[in-house]
């Protein structure tokens, strides 16, 4: 199995599920150090590369979150 890992502030997460909601990405984190440490990103493209955002605000939390619910 093939797990992709994301560094954030000096530390790797696990990508544990992706999402995508109205043509927008997201991808659930999982800290390798601690598996009660988790954070949703918003991938976003630019230039032809991709980055990883935080969600705007509480309301965009809420969706995904609920997205993830319905599907799991």
């Amino acid at each position: 199995m093939n797990i992709d890992v994301v560094k954030i502030d000096n530390k790797d997460y696990y990508i544990v599920n992706q999402l995508s909601i109205d043509s927008k990405k997201y991808v659930f984190l999982v800290n390798e150090k601690d598996n009660k440490d988790i954070i949703i990103r918003k991938i976003i493209k630019e230039n032809d590369k991709e980055f990883l955002i935080g969600l705007e605000n509480e309301k965009e939390f809420d969706l995904v979150m609920k997205e993830y619910i319905n599907k799991n």
